[in-house]
């Protein structure tokens, strides 16, 4: 599902979109390999730590990476185990 997205109302000219929120990809998705520039988040559902740490650690090409939870004991061992391209 994407959610918004598309061009902008007010765009005079050059390419833009709007802040794109792709939902229910999977890690063997294009959208999900490549980088997209922009205003552009692929979400990506997981069942537990370890599989999350298993896509994290396909994606073949990436930016920047987060670790986003309360759980500060999580957040280290996660940062610990993934290995982002």
């Amino acid at each position: 599902m994407i959610a918004v997205g598309g061009a902008p109302h007010d765009a005079r000219g050059g390419h833009y979109v709007q802040p794109t929120l792709v939902t229910g990809a999977h890690a063997g998705m294009r959208i999900a390999q490549e980088e997209v520039f922009g205003p552009f988040l692929t979400v990506i559902p997981f069942r537990d730590e370890a599989d999350a740490i298993e896509i994290a650690n396909t994606v073949q090409y990436g930016l920047t990476g987060y670790v986003w939870t309360s759980d500060m004991g999580r957040a280290l061992r996660v940062a610990t185990r993934w290995r982002p391209a």
